[in-house]
């Protein structure tokens, strides 16, 4: 390694290595006189050594930074069209998903309907079954006509004879509480089926008409009930079995629209899920592809950061080296030789702290790489010893030779 002097005083003496102060030991200097040689006073030297910093550069380094920074670009530009094309297939794959969303919630309501709609026909059916079995008792009378089809005939039909007129009057009196009791109304039930298809982001298009016709139907079968309940004598079973009927055959179109929207709308679900499978590939593709191009532009960018801090570090001790001899050449003018000793032997000890460091090796290798060019141009080899041309390599096997032989 490379080690500066300083001298507390100017002197012909030649120091000891080691850094220790080399006291009346000097060698003569021939230029002089024997009488100036031997009446000069005797001085004292005192010489101390410090490891030397050169300025740090590396030649191959604004190559090897343009490179790294190059293939950073490059893997940067990949990187940034593949999270474009992965921005789109988000958007694809998240308008797929609310599709499959939006009709995951049309299925379920279908099959609410689907149930509602069985419940409202059975309900529909038994009121029909109640009615035609109310009106199709029997009622004989001794004189009269044989009303087998219901009391509804007899007032439609009327009768000529005052005391069978009065036993019909009788009849209707005791049967229509009878028909209260019964039960007629669907409105309930059929709001409920009606309000269903409001319920959602849906097509009502289809269903709008056949809607309508029910309620308006209903609103028909109740306002019959609420006049039969006013005046029995106004009533008229077969217009609400028509009604009832009507109710009926509307209900079962739409079960069977509801059913058919059910084969579209799982048709469509398999589809959208089929669509996903590939986009879940390319996910898995990207994420693949994205970890390996940060793989690629790690080493390059661990290479850029390592460069220049290590020119940093480097060049920052040359800095420190400088501050440290315009320091020691203060001190020597001061003839301070207690902190010429004290600061040679720090900076030594600190050097040498870090040059033996039995884990960190790069404090070694950077000092041995910046020493480089100061070897070269001694004709010095990397470990600071003479290097020898080929001639002289061929010469020293001689003497090794010629040695050997003795």
């Amino acid at each position: 390694m490379a080690m500066d002097s300083s001298e507390a005083n100017s002197t012909q003496q030649v120091p000891i290595l080691g850094g220790k102060e080399h006291e009346n030991s000097t060698v003569i200097d021939p230029t002089l006189n024997h009488d100036q040689a031997t009446n000069k006073p005797k001085k004292k030297a005192h010489q101390f050594y410090f490891v030397k910093f050169w300025p740090y550069k590396d030649l191959d380094e604004e190559s090897k930074i343009s490179k790294s920074q190059q293939l950073v670009e490059e893997v940067d530009q990949k990187l940034n069209r593949m999270d474009q094309d992965y921005k789109l297939l988000k958007l694809k794959w998240r308008d797929t998903r609310s599709q499959l969303y939006r009709l995951s919630n049309r299925k379920l309501s279908i099959f609410y309907e689907l149930n509602l709609q069985k419940d409202l026909l059975h309900q529909l059916q038994l009121v029909l079954d109640k009615l035609n079995l109310a009106c199709k008792i029997p009622l004989k009378h001794k004189g009269g006509p044989n009303h087998t089809k219901g009391f509804q005939r007899w007032i439609s039909h009327g009768s000529n004879n005052l005391v069978i007129e009065r036993k019909f009057i009788k009849e209707m009196g005791r049967r229509q509480p009878r028909l209260n009791d019964l039960d007629l109304s669907t409105t309930s039930l059929l709001q409920n089926f009606i309000g269903c298809f409001n319920w959602g982001n849906r097509d009502k298009s289809r269903y709008i008409h056949m809607l309508e016709e029910l309620k308006q139907i209903e609103e028909k079968k109740e306002k019959a009930l609420a006049d039969f309940a006013q005046n029995p004598n106004i009533f008229n079973s077969s217009t609400l079995r028509n009604a009832i009927e009507e109710q009926i055959k509307i209900v079962k179109k739409i079960s069977l629209e509801l059913r058919i929207e059910q084969h579209e709308v799982k048709s469509t679900i398999e589809g959208l899920e089929k669509e996903l499978i590939p986009m879940k590939e390319e996910v898995f593709v990207y994420y693949d592809q994205r970890r390996e191009m940060l793989k690629q532009k790690e080493p390059a960018q661990y290479c850029i950061s390592k460069l220049r801090q290590t020119f940093v570090e480097m060049n920052g001790m040359y800095d420190e080296y400088v501050s440290l001899l315009s320091n020691a050449k203060e001190l020597a003018r001061n003839k301070d030789v207690a902190a010429l000793r004290k600061l040679s032997h720090q900076q030594v000890e600190e050097f040498m702290s870090e040059w033996n460091h039995p884990y960190v090796k790069t404090f070694k290798i950077n000092y041995e790489f910046s020493i480089l060019p100061s070897l070269s141009d001694r004709w010095l080899n990397n470990d600071g010893r003479i290097g020898f041309g080929d001639d002289d390599r061929e010469t020293l096997r001689y003497i090794e030779d010629i040695c050997s032989i003795n």
